[in-house]
């Protein structure tokens, strides 16, 4: 490859990098599960820094089983992705993703002073692999 070629392909992995990243918010918020499983390969790993709890591994399944059961409670979510930073490893199959989420959650209840609305702010490192899909 020359250089260019190499350059315009790093570009390519970064903009399908994103992409994932992004779909995972886009389709939580629109409780459309089966893309949100597309951002996964069959096996998920996952570890929440701030309760200090090992990392998970699971299937896709589980996991998207879990996050369907905590977010199809809320009334709305926003879900919002950004500073994206890029780590490539050898060649373009492995990358690191690491982005900040700002997400914005309604429960609404029965009054006004049964609404709920929940801020979570987080760092994420998503360790992304390239398959056929």
């Amino acid at each position: 490859m020359t250089d260019l070629e190499i350059r315009i392909a790093r570009l390519e992995d970064r903009e399908e990098t994103c992409d994932v990243v992004t779909r995972y918010c886009t389709t939580v918020d629109a409780r459309d599960w089966e893309g949100f499983a597309a951002c996964f390969d069959e096996t998920v790993a996952t570890g929440f820094n701030s309760t200090r709890a090992p990392l998970e591994i699971r299937t896709r399944d589980e996991w998207v089983a879990e996050v369907a059961a905590v977010l199809d409670g809320f009334t709305h979510t926003q879900h919002i992705s950004s500073n994206h930073v890029y780590e490539f490893g050898p060649g373009s199959d492995r990358a690191i993703c690491h982005s900040h989420m700002f997400a914005q959650h309604l429960l609404d209840g029965d009054a006004d002073a049964d609404r709920c609305f929940y801020l979570l702010r987080a760092t994420y490192t998503n360790h992304m692999v390239r398959t056929s899909q």
